[in-house]
């Protein structure tokens, strides 16, 4: 069961339209997709202490460690005299992201003999295309990583980070 979101968290910008049949459905891809990418952000270990954390705590971490990497960070780094500024949105707007980018992937295909093809119905409700789904990808994968250059400047904090890289997605 997921702790950090759930599909209540799926209103506004990340609006998922559902019917009643869909929710159990998307509650699944929710449990999977946040602990395999909170492992992959911090390493297994690290990964499951958090989300134990945050289930102990109605969803949200209380150690300090955590509560920066939860919230909203900013980095500043400076390289060839010029300085750059990184920005994460937190750990909850990540996975949201992340939800959200694979599930309307995953609904406008389904499965066929021939591969997957694509869902088109006259009278379905409006998603999002696949360029923006990859942008809301992205922005989570730039969460991601922000999030993780902060555990590398402050490693001492988290003894048991082995947290893996990952890549963004290109639009084509």
């Amino acid at each position: 069961m997921s702790v950090i979101i759930g599909t209540s968290d799926f209103v506004g910008r990340y609006a998922i339209v559902t019917g009643t049949n869909e929710a159990a459905l998307i509650q699944e891809d929710i449990d999977t997709i946040e602990t395999t990418w909170m492992r992959n952000l911090l390493g297994v270990t690290e990964g499951d202490a958090f989300i134990l954390e945050c289930s102990l705590n109605l969803g949200v971490p209380t150690s300090p460690q955590y509560v920066t990497i939860y919230d909203y960070l900013q980095l500043e780094d400076v390289y060839c005299n010029n300085e750059f500024e990184y920005v994460s949105s937190g750990i909850k707007e990540m996975l949201k992201g992340v939800v959200y980018s694979q599930y309307y992937t995953q609904k406008k295909t389904v499965p066929t003999v021939i591969g997957k093809q694509v869902i088109q119905a006259s009278n379905a409700v409006s998603s999002p295309d696949l360029f923006e789904l990859k942008r809301y990808y992205n922005q989570s994968i730039n969460n991601y990583r922000v999030i993780q250059k902060y555990i590398h400047r402050n490693l001492s904090d988290f003894p048991d980070y082995k947290g893996l890289n990952k890549n963004y997605s290109t639009p084509f």
